[in-house]
């Protein structure tokens, strides 16, 4: 308890400090160079094709993010997913997906670890099941992505940028959603976005400079 409450009073006391002074300590999302690759996230994987989303530049702008890249992806099957991998190189540009959930009138029924392979505890994700007002379920996937790994905590991801600072480490916040069918279940749904993550993510890395 005594390092979970550490954790947090870090999180929550050193971006504060940092935004009070007007520096940022690492960079999240910003190759060495200042770009990343979004051209190597491929838009046919195995048995679905994406469609772009583009992002304008205002909401970039406004978000404090330097990049983002959306798509819609759809099977044979007629089956939909999409995903969003977020940089940005300022600390709060970070992307939340619980609060953008919320924000759009999703209400976050449960919440739960899931790692990427069955016996992949290293490469772990958070799954979070939510439900509208009229009832739609929506199941979002997500994780922190780096150099290093993944993780599914966003406060591992600060404490290790901040470690490893001056190294040119990168990260993104690489999110999956998928509506849950009528006939389906919110189950089927954390497998499908888990087994189309596990074979997309090698070239989220790469989009980093991996």
């Amino acid at each position: 308890m005594r390092n979970q409450n550490w954790r947090w009073l870090v999180a929550f006391c050193l971006p504060l400090a940092m935004a009070t002074s007007g520096q940022y300590l690492f960079a999240v999302g910003a190759t060495s160079g200042g770009q990343v690759d979004t051209a190597v996230v491929p838009l046919r994987l195995g048995d679905w094709q994406g469609t772009e989303i583009p992002v304008s530049a205002e909401e970039l702008a406004r978000l404090d993010r330097d990049a983002e890249l959306r798509r819609l992806y759809t099977n044979s099957a007629g089956e939909t997913l999409s995903i969003a991998v977020v940089y940005s190189s300022k600390w709060k540009g970070l992307h939340s997906a619980e609060s953008c959930l919320t924000g759009g009138g999703w209400d976050i029924v449960k919440q739960y670890k899931l790692a990427l392979g069955a016996d992949d505890q290293e490469s772990p994700g958070t799954v979070l099941l939510a439900r509208d007002k009229r009832g739609q379920q929506m199941v979002e996937y997500y994780m922190f992505v780096n150099r290093q790994g993944v993780t599914a905590d966003w406060i591992e991801q600060f404490l290790m940028l901040i470690k490893n600072r001056g190294r040119g480490d990168m990260a993104c916040h690489f999110i999956l959603t998928q509506r849950v069918r009528e006939g389906s279940t919110p189950e089927a749904s954390a497998e499908a976005l888990r087994s189309f993550a596990r074979e997309m993510l090698p070239y989220v890395q790469r989009s980093l400079g991996a």
